[in-house]
């Protein structure tokens, strides 16, 4: 079952029916490997953990289920809700699916994967993602932003198998180019704040973040001479 999730993390945000495999499309596949997913969390829920945070996440979906009626726009009030609830069914499918450390490396792994082949998609297609709701600029960063500290840490849990540690490595850079190549304001805070947390996670916090303070002064005046004239001025009027 661990495999349905992962395909479909793959035609949810690579989009390979609209973007790399667009003969797919008619196929519906996402479509259909979500309404599995919400299979598996009917059939599997006693498995389901009791954390406060998903207990939460669900009591604010009734809310939004109760609300429907009461919307000035009941139509768009209710397709909000359908899609928050084929979200949860991913969502709770992961907690009872991901159970275990290998399934943990196996879901960064395919991660590695996705955020490869989408910064990729972005590099070669000035900004713009491979379709579907990561289409847009704005939300295909927010997609790489959140990608990206997964090509991190994997290239850790990858322990020895230097390729694989490579590929994350490799991973992670394209998605900082593929983030400036979005030319996203929001995307830019959002990488500031991940490599800020990754900093300050590390084992030496001080030390690293002082480090990269002065690699980023001495650097930045280069990268600077690389980088498009059009995106240093979209960041300057961030204030």
């Amino acid at each position: 079952y661990l495999l349905v999730l992962l395909a479909f993390l793959f035609f949810e945000y690579v989009r390979l029916q609209d973007s790399y495999l667009s003969f797919l499309g008619p196929l519906k596949i996402p479509a259909l490997l979500n309404v599995f997913l919400l299979g598996i969390v009917y059939v599997y829920s006693k498995d389901l953990p009791k954390d406060r945070l998903l207990l939460l996440v669900l009591t604010f979906w009734i809310l939004m289920l109760i609300h429907v009626p009461f919307a000035n726009n009941n139509y768009h009030a209710f397709n909000a809700t359908k899609a928050m609830f084929l979200t949860l069914a991913v969502v709770f499918a992961t907690t009872i699916l991901v159970d275990s450390e290998s399934a943990l490396k196996k879901l960064f792994e395919s991660l590695v994967y996705i955020v490869l082949l989408v910064s990729v998609w972005v590099l070669l297609n000035g900004g713009r993602g491979p379709g579907g709701f990561v289409g847009d600029e704005n939300d295909v960063c927010l997609f790489l932003v959140v990608g990206l500290p997964f090509c991190w840490y994997y290239h850790r849990l990858a322990g020895e198998r230097q390729l694989k540690r490579w590929l994350a490595l490799g991973a992670a850079v394209l998605a900082i180019a593929a983030i400036v190549m979005t030319s996203s304001r929001g995307g830019f805070l959002g990488l500031i704040a991940i490599v800020g947390m990754i900093l300050l996670f590390s084992k030496k916090p001080v030390r690293n973040i002082f480090l990269s303070t002065i690699l980023a002064g001495v650097l930045g005046g280069v990268a600077l001479n690389f980088v498009p004239d059009d995106y240093v001025a979209d960041m300057k009027t961030i204030t």
